[in-house]
């Protein structure tokens, strides 16, 4: 009920059937009475009005409107004066979510919109299936701040006890507040009985927190917290875990920490990233984390970046560092240092005659431990030619790259280098495009054939020392690279420039609704053709002398906005077989249903290994007989090793007022101790009554590292 907008919200209106009005006495109404004053309505059957004391009775049907709930009862007495009421054996109903109940006594003052409930039932469920309900010796409800608080508070499950609670506070609206999420219970093979309890706090708009206690039977009890910040020119977050006392680790402290900082500067011209992270120990993920992926993490990663870019310029500075966290690694096998890394690029340049000058250079100073340290610097100097039409574009290039490097080795083996090395590409692309129809589908396609051109002499590099480079896979993006190796200034790597005379081809294509503009198929296919063989290498490695690259291509099938058909291929012309094959279905008609199926092979570089034969699947898929009740999973399968690498699957039901998920996981932890890998197994259940949990975002503890690309239902 509202009040009229024209009413004056100090005034006070009384509609009713019937009225006996006295100057200075007690008035009475009769028959669908209503008063109004401000927010505030009474209604009932009968209502008597005492002009000294300002008191109202009212009693058959009664009923208060306020700003936060909806109040009936038998009889009502409302205090005009003081805007305080009370209701004997009344029920309530919350404005701002589905909360509502019975209640011995309620005391609601309007004035400061708090209400004080006492032998009080709340639920959040619906009269005709009313699963669980809180009974509390007393309720208080703050309205404006949106929260309640009850004491001597027993959760009843179908009406069956389960879990009593001196004292719990929740949110009484759906916007986001603080409050406890929905706790895990579980046990497995590593911790033995483990619970979780995670509490979400809503610290201001632009901050939140989760302190997630996680109790291990076997271990003691780990704090996982959660920190995040959101401004409007940076953003970051900060998460920590700290278990006092590991039990089965001989009673040591361990922790996690991982601390991320983004921020924009300069009117969005530059940004600064930040990334800490660390262990205690090499065998924490082998012990805590919870996915295969996690276990096995071999570095934590640690940099500060600098960028600022604008229509002149580019300048990039980095530092990096790692803390290993795989103890069967060799000194000589860890990664470098850098103190720092700077690239610097010059663009828009002023055109000489219509050729386009480019300038690059990097720095960069590589240390490590009880190791040979260098400094390498590059510039590399190009100059460039555009011829654009609407069906071609043709861009030749010629660049110089010159490096220099400033070693520092205790073993005297590698001394001060220098390096220069010529470029020269020729990049042509053709555009064509077509309209047709089929199947009753007007279509759009694009062809776009590309030849990419490279020259590269051989220049003498197997003085020069390894720092960041690695050889880089062929396919569709590195074809059109001048370079084979990896590392340094993007395009011609860093520590080797590989000799190059090859020619690059290849195609795309892409088939659109000229409706609708939906994507119904696009695909690839490419090939290199060596005219030299190649002899820079890494040490150790050496390279096939075929004149043909493997064969290559791909494509994205999306024969209903719902579904996607993803496959691609390497295939190997002299060999005839496959490399490398993979093929993948991504389903999700809505947001309950997710099912993502893949198959992928790898054919191993030696006989004395093993090829990667690997199929995945991930699913949420409701189950049509059992109403809110989904499965949900993962599995991991090696077709080679015929054993399960991970898997996760379980039941998930989701109704309007709670929720319950069981849910079991098994998985290989990695390299332990040991050397051994062995399965980690663990069966958790997860419950929410919806209306005590805080409504923010939180961490799952479950699903969502599982499933991150599916809707959480909690």
């Amino acid at each position: 009920m509202h009040a009229d907008p024209g009413i004056d919200l100090e005034s006070t209106e009384i509609r009713a059937d019937n009225s006996r009005i006295v100057e200075s006495g007690r008035s009475q109404f009769h028959g669908n009475v209503e008063v109004i004053k401000g927010v505030q309505a009474i209604r009932a059957e009968v209502i008597t009005y005492d002009k000294n004391t300002g008191l109202y009775d009212a009693e058959g049907r009664a009923h208060l409107w306020s700003k936060g709930a909806i109040w009936s009862g038998d009889s009502l007495h409302f205090n005009s004066l003081n805007e305080t009421a009370r209701l004997n054996d009344g029920q309530y109903w919350l404005n701002e979510s589905p909360g509502r109940g019975k209640a011995v006594v309620i005391e609601h003052d309007s004035a400061n919109e708090i209400s004080i409930l006492k032998n009080v039932k709340y639920t959040t469920c619906p009269v005709s299936n009313e699963t669980w309900k809180l009974n509390a010796s007393a309720i208080r409800i703050d309205h404006n701040n949106e929260r309640a608080s009850a004491s001597n508070a027993i959760i009843r499950f179908r009406d069956i006890p389960v879990f009593y609670m001196p004292y719990i506070n929740f949110p009484t609206s759906q916007k986001r507040k603080s409050g406890f999420l929905a706790p895990v219970f579980g046990t497995s093979n590593e911790s033995g009985f483990d619970t979780q309890v995670p509490y979400y706090w809503n610290i201001a708009p632009t901050q939140d927190a989760t302190i997630a206690p996680r109790f291990m039977q076997d271990r003691g009890v780990l704090v996982d917290t959660e920190y995040r910040y959101l401004n409007h020119d940076y953003a970051g977050s900060i998460d920590l875990e700290y278990l006092i006392r590991d039990r089965i680790k001989d009673k040591q402290d361990r922790s996690y920490i991982r601390a991320e900082h983004h921020h924009r500067i300069f009117e969005n011209k530059g940004r600064i990233d930040i990334l800490f992270s660390n262990l205690s120990d090499d065998q924490y993920f082998q012990d805590f984390g919870t996915t295969i992926g996690q276990s096995s993490q071999s570095f934590m990663d640690r940099k500060a970046e600098f960028v600022y870019e604008n229509a002149s310029y580019y300048v990039s500075a980095l530092t990096q560092a790692y803390q290993s966290v795989n103890r069967s690694l060799p000194a000589g096998a860890k990664p470098y240092q850098l103190l720092p890394k700077i690239e610097f690029r010059k663009k828009n340049l002023p055109k000489i005659f219509a050729l386009q000058p480019n300038f690059e250079a990097d720095f960069t100073y590589f240390n490590r431990a009880d190791s040979l340290t260098s400094i390498r610097t590059t510039i590399a100097p190009s100059i460039s030619y555009d011829y654009s039409k609407s069906f071609i574009k043709v861009t030749p290039k010629f660049m110089i790259s010159h490096t220099e490097y400033f070693n520092d080795d205790p073993a005297s083996i590698y001394e001060d280098e220098s390096r220069t090395v010529p470029v020269i590409t020729l990049d042509t692309t053709l555009f064509a495009e077509r309209d047709f129809s089929l199947l009753g589908f007007n279509l759009f396609q694009t062809l776009e054939p590309r030849i990419y051109y490279v020259y590269i002499p051989k220049v003498n590099q197997d003085n020069l020392p390894v720092f960041d480079t690695g050889t880089m896979d062929i396919n569709p993006h590195t074809m059109y690279l001048p370079n084979r190796f990896s590392g340094g200034i993007s395009g011609f790597g860093g520590d080797r420039i590989g000799d190059a005379n090859r020619i690059s081809a290849g195609i795309n294509s892409r088939i659109t609704s000229k409706e609708t503009g939906r994507q119904f198929l696009a695909f690839n296919l490419g090939q290199v053709f060596h005219l030299d063989k190649r002899e820079i290498s890494l040490p150790n490695q050496t390279y096939s002398k075929n004149t043909l690259s493997s064969l290559f291509g791909g494509f994205d099938l999306n024969p209903q906005p719902d579904l996607t058909i993803k496959g691609s291929f390497v295939w190997d012309p002299k060999q005839t077989n496959f490399e490398r094959k993979a093929i993948s279905l991504d389903y999700a008609p809505n947001s309950n249903t997710l099912a993502k199926i893949a198959y992928r092979f790898t054919r191993a570089p030696h006989k004395n290994l093993d090829n990667i034969k690997q199929t995945d699947a991930v699913f949420r898929l409701p189950i049509n007989s059992l109403p809110d009740t989904s499965i949900i999973g993962l599995w991991s399968y090696s077709i080679e090793e015929k054993k399960t690498i991970e898997a996760f699957g379980g039941l998930e039901y989701e109704s309007c007022c709670w929720g319950l998920r069981v849910i079991g996981q098994r998985y290989l932890n990695g390299n332990k101790a040991s050397g051994q890998s062995e399965y980690v197994t663990g069966v958790f259940i997860q419950v929410r009554l919806r209306g005590l949990g805080g409504l923010g975002k939180g961490r799952d503890p479950l699903t969502t590292r599982y499933l991150p690309d599916a809707t959480s239902q909690f």
